[in-house]
């Protein structure tokens, strides 16, 4: 069992020491989204912004149009629902912006309805240009976020909170850059995203 949010702050580690202009920006959450190990080790590649979404979106963009790779982390809710103004004009402008969202779906269980982010999907799918990239476990977010970096333009990826088991990639190939197959048959198809393979 592994929590897929406790790989967020090793990816972005990961992608700082392959030379990528990483950023991260954080709305007062970094302990839970476990930025705070990046801040630890690039304190002057990490900007706090506090509860302030719809700033830090902004933020993102003009780190963006500077030359750096913004990773603007934060729960689902709030980075696709309370920036949600900010967010579109990002994507209408092709900004190249990484957004990450951790606890989504009611994974935010204990702190309540106002922290389900029930929607985001809905949300970014919308989107004009926006990549929406959905792990299904621990050991898919080092490479969803490697995708994400080579991905000229905004990029959204949805990180659960919660432990979970690691999926058997023998049983359940990958099949593509974005598909696994978890059985074959030619009656109907059962589509899903991410977590929902567990």
């Amino acid at each position: 069992m592994k929590a897929p949010r406790d790989e967020i702050g090793h990816a972005l580690i990961a992608l700082k020491e392959k030379g990528y202009p990483v950023v991260v920006i954080d709305s007062d959450l970094a302990s839970s989204t476990r930025t705070d190990q990046f801040q630890a080790i690039y304190p002057e590649a990490f900007f706090e912004m506090g509860i302030a979404e719809g700033s830090a979106m902004s933020f993102a963009v003009g780190q963006a149009l500077e030359g750096f790779m913004p990773f603007y982390v934060n729960f689902a809710m709030f980075v696709t629902g309370t920036a949600w103004t900010q967010l579109r004009q990002a994507c209408y402008a092709k900004a190249n912006i990484k957004l990450v969202g951790s606890h989504p779906g009611m994974d935010d269980g204990p702190d309540g309805a106002s922290h389900h982010a029930l929607e985001d999907l809905a949300l970014t799918r919308v989107l004009p240009g926006l990549t929406v990239l959905t792990p299904a476990d621990a050991e898919e977010i080092a490479e969803a976020f490697e995708q994400a970096a080579k991905i000229k333009g905004p990029v959204y990826i949805r990180v659960a909170r919660e432990p979970m088991p690691v999926r058997d990639k023998s049983v359940v190939p990958r099949v593509s850059d974005i598909a696994a197959i978890a059985d074959s048959g030619t009656d109907f198809a059962i589509l899903f995203e991410g977590t929902v393979l567990e």
